[in-house]
């Protein structure tokens, strides 16, 4: 069987500049394109298992900033500790949006 893997770009599915803003007619349109293209390899018995990922974009990249990750993680730095825990959260929190 093979195997695809499809990566909705932060850039793609949010507003970088934006913090926390989503590009909703993007998503909803790659919805239909994923669906489309499933249903088309299960008309024509393609054997393929897909993985879709997404990257951070304004949900991630907005964090990274504001408690200075971008250059690595000290695990002594209590704000920095706190950061990459939010970061978690965002990251979560925008996944469950495209899984959703």
């Amino acid at each position: 069987m093979k195997l695809k893997i499809l990566k909705l770009g932060g850039s793609l599915i949010t507003y970088k500049d934006q913090p926390y803003k989503l590009r909703e007619t993007i998503i909803n349109k790659s919805a239909v394109e994923i669906k489309s293209y499933l249903d088309y390899n299960f008309r024509n018995n393609i054997q393929e298992d897909l993985i879709i990922i997404n990257g951070n974009g304004s949900f991630g990249h907005q964090t990274v900033l504001k408690y200075n990750l971008k250059n690595g993680f000290d695990s002594d730095n209590t704000n920095q500790v706190y950061g990459y825990t939010k970061l978690l959260e965002d990251t979560a929190k925008l996944n469950r949006i495209i899984v959703d």
